[in-house]
């Protein structure tokens, strides 16, 4: 007879759990829904929002891996356990872009800057001013919250004895970066020669 009431109370179990639901929703929408099983093999339901049977999720397991994925996302993983009465288990989330994208963004911008640098000193060093004066202004347009292009352009002024051009972008270059001595020397003079 236990054995029995044992065999009906499993099956009832059964039952109640096919019958549940999982659903599935996330920020951005249209991520990738995947099942990973123990040998780390992928098995894709769709893609969110998504509701799909519990039958369908668990297929003789006790304990799932669901990857939420997206291109430019981080992937989020959730571990569910299979529930014992018919349910709706809702799984929620909220996909973080990716740093690398951005980090590889900033890289290049940062290549981008420092050619630019290295063209305008190399010009300098030629005493083609004007050119090298047209490549800072165009760096402290595009980049206002970097001193070094401020202080180049700043020297081509100082050269060409443009000196309250100089003073200005000096200061500038101060209050963006404080604390170069040499610079605080070069704002010093300029500002007794007024």
């Amino acid at each position: 007879m236990v054995n029995l009431l044992t065999f009906v109370f499993i099956g009832f179990i059964s039952i109640a759990c096919s019958t549940g639901k999982v659903k599935v929703e996330s920020f951005p929408l249209k991520a990738q829904v995947s099942l990973v099983n123990e040998n780390g093999q992928i098995t894709s339901l769709g893609n969110t929002p998504l509701e799909v049977s519990s039958s369908k999720v668990y297929k003789h397991q006790e304990f799932v891996k669901v990857l939420i994925s997206k291109n430019g996302f981080e992937a989020k993983e959730i571990y569910i356990s299979k529930p014992l009465l018919s349910s709706t288990q809702n799984l929620s989330a909220n996909l973080k872009p990716i740093q690398e994208t951005k980090k590889l963004f900033q890289d290049a911008r940062l290549e981008e800057v420092s050619l630019k640098i290295a063209e305008a000193q190399k010009l300098g060093f030629l005493k083609e001013f004007k050119k090298a004066e047209n490549i800072l202004l165009g760096l402290v347009d595009e980049f206002p919250e970097l001193s070094v292009p401020n202080d180049l352009l700043a020297n081509i002024y100082y050269l060409t004895h443009k000196k309250d051009k100089a003073l200005y972008y000096y200061k500038r270059a101060d209050e963006l970066s404080p604390g170069n001595s040499q610079r605080s020397r070069i704002i010093y003079k300029l500002n007794e020669q007024r």
